[in-house]
C-alpha cells in the first residue's frame, strides 16, 4: 500500500500545472523564458527572480541567483519589461531552486562555436549591435554575440574583464552600436573579445592630435 501512495503521488507531481514534471532528483536542469515578474533583493550579492513561463509549474515561482552579475542583468531586465531566458536546478534541501544562466538575445539567434564563418586572421573587429549576452553562476565571464559586419557575428565570443562584461551589457539594453576587437582561441573554444568601444562619431581618433 505505502509503494501505491508513493506511485501515486509522483504521477500527481508529474500532472501539476498540465506539465510533466520530471525533476525527481536534486541537481537536475530545466528552462525558464519570459518577462521577469519578481525580482527581490538580498544581502551578500544575492537576489531571488520570478519569470513567467509557459510551463506554469515553475512560473512567476522566485528562483535563487547568488551571483552579483546575474543579479544586475535581472533586475535590469525587469526595470526594461524585457524578457529573458534562464537554465536552472532543482535543490530539494533548499527553500528554492537556483539559476545557474542568464541569456537575453534580441534580432537574430546567437550560437557557440564551431563559427558559421571562416576567418583565418588572428585578430579582427566586429562592429554592430549586441544581440546575445549570457552570464553563467560563478563564471567571472561574461559571453556576447555580435549582429555585425563579419562572417563572426552571431557567435557567442568570451569576455574575460569584467569592465568590458559592463559595457557590453550597456550596450545590448540600449541597443548602441558597439566596436569589439577579437582574438582567435583555442579550436572549439569561444573566440576572445579584448576592447569594446562605443562612437558613431567617424570623427574620433588616436594622437597625434589636430586631425580634421
Amino acid at each position: 500500500m505505502k509503494l501505491s501512495y508513493t506511485l501515486f503521488s509522483l504521477l500527481i507531481m508529474a500532472c501539476i500545472g498540465g506539465h510533466a514534471h520530471a525533476d525527481v532528483s536534486s541537481g537536475t536542469k530545466y528552462r525558464l523564458s519570459g518577462a521577469v515578474s519578481g525580482y527581490l533583493s538580498d544581502t551578500g550579492g544575492k537576489c531571488y527572480i520570478a519569470i513567467t513561463d509557459s510551463s506554469r509549474y515553475y512560473s512567476d515561482g522566485y528562483h535563487l541567483i547568488d551571483d552579483k552579475q546575474m543579479c544586475q542583468l535581472a533586475r535590469s531586465i525587469y526595470m526594461l519589461r524585457g524578457k529573458i531566458s534562464a537554465v536552472a536546478e532543482v535543490r530539494y534541501d533548499m527553500d528554492t531552486n537556483r539559476i545557474t544562466d542568464l541569456e537575453v538575445t534580441r534580432g537574430g539567434t546567437p550560437y557557440w562555436p564551431p563559427y558559421h564563418g571562416g576567418n583565418n586572421v588572428a585578430h579582427y573587429a566586429l562592429i554592430g549591435q549586441v544581440n546575445g549576452y549570457l552570464l553563467i553562476a560563478k563564471n567571472s565571464s561574461c559571453y556576447v554575440s555580435i549582429k555585425g559586419n563579419a562572417a563572426m557575428s552571431n557567435g557567442y565570443h568570451e569576455v574575460k574583464d569584467h569592465a568590458l562584461c559592463v559595457v557590453l551589457l550597456g550596450a545590448y539594453l540600449e541597443g548602441a552600436v558597439v566596436t569589439t576587437s577579437a582574438e582567435k582561441s583555442w579550436p572549439g573554444y569561444p573566440n576572445l573579445v579584448t576592447s569594446a568601444e562605443l562612437s558613431e562619431s567617424p570623427k574620433v581618433h588616436w594622437p597625434p592630435y589636430g586631425k580634421k
